[in-house]
């Protein structure tokens, strides 16, 4: 008996010096329930953005449910927007110091971090340019360049493509990030994986779940200092989502006890079968 207590106060010790004295090696996590309004471009908690900014490991997650997009006008897009390619009919990495070369008519943020990471829906329509991406997302990087024992920094903005976001359904949207490498998932789904061309410069401050543009509604944020795999983000989207991608309330996801484990806890009366020739007893009257 006295061995046990020994080991078990070891243990206690132990788990009590990781905490205390080895605080790195404790994932943080901060949980947001919502809901909120996304016409009303509504803020994001500033733990949550420095969470995601400050950490080169980091993770962000959050469901939305766009109801509606309203359509502008097709947006011109052409020699006038420099950081627009006409040739291949997407945008180009720019640099916001030049001006307004880095403005994306016709598009709206989503899930915007300080301006410096975002995602992008398209407001206009787009038949007469089909390669222009319907959904992108933008993140601030730079680089670091020494000339003659003098450094020069450049800031960039890098944009890439993803698949269309959806819309009239639940989707939980999760942005992973390990040092200049971004995973972004739809649900489950890992849609997009690269590592971008310079390094990030997420700055942290203030953060907007959507612009006033977009209808619909978000849940459920959460963000940590380290970044998701495939299978947290499975496994996140399983204990959080129903069977139609609908986001469970927090009471119902921990819930997993099975009341009667063989099936059999209970049984309703047996019905008298039509075939008289079928042997057939029953104890309900």
């Amino acid at each position: 008996m006295i061995i046990w207590f020994i080991a078990g106060l070891v243990i206690l010790i132990t788990v009590a010096i990781l905490f205390l004295v080895v605080p790195g090696t404790v994932i943080k996590q901060e949980d947001d329930f919502g809901p909120w309004d996304l016409s009303q471009g509504p803020a994001i908690a500033g733990n949550h953005v420095d969470a995601f900014a400050k950490n080169l490991n980091a993770t962000i997650r959050v469901f939305y449910y766009i109801d509606s997009l309203p359509r502008t006008n097709a947006a011109l897009l052409d020699s006038s927007v420099p950081s627009f390619n006409t040739q291949t009919n997407t945008f180009d990495i720019c640099e916001p110091a030049t001006g307004n070369s880095c403005a994306h008519p016709g598009f709206v943020k989503l899930l915007n971090i300080s301006n410096s990471f975002f995602i992008e829906l398209l407001q206009a329509p787009d038949a007469s340019r089909p390669g222009l991406p319907k959904t992108q997302f933008v993140i601030q990087t730079q680089s670091v360049r020494t000339v003659s024992n003098t450094k020069s920094v450049k800031t960039y903005l890098d944009k890439y493509a993803l698949p269309e976001f959806p819309s009239q359904k639940w989707v939980m949207l999760t942005v992973s990030r390990s040092g200049n490498r971004i995973n972004i998932y739809y649900n489950n789904r890992l849609v997009f994986s690269k590592n971008t061309r310079n390094v990030p410069n997420i700055l942290p401050g203030s953060g907007n779940f959507s612009a006033p543009q977009i209808r619909g509604t978000a849940k459920f944020l959460m963000s940590k200092d380290s970044n998701s795999s495939q299978m947290d983000v499975s496994s996140d989207y399983a204990k959080m989502a129903d069977t139609r991608g609908e986001p469970l309330e927090p009471m119902f996801q921990k819930i997993n006890i099975t009341l009667c484990p063989s099936g059999e806890c209970f049984q309703g009366p047996q019905i008298r079968p039509a075939n008289p020739l079928i042997q057939w007893s029953s104890d309900v009257m």
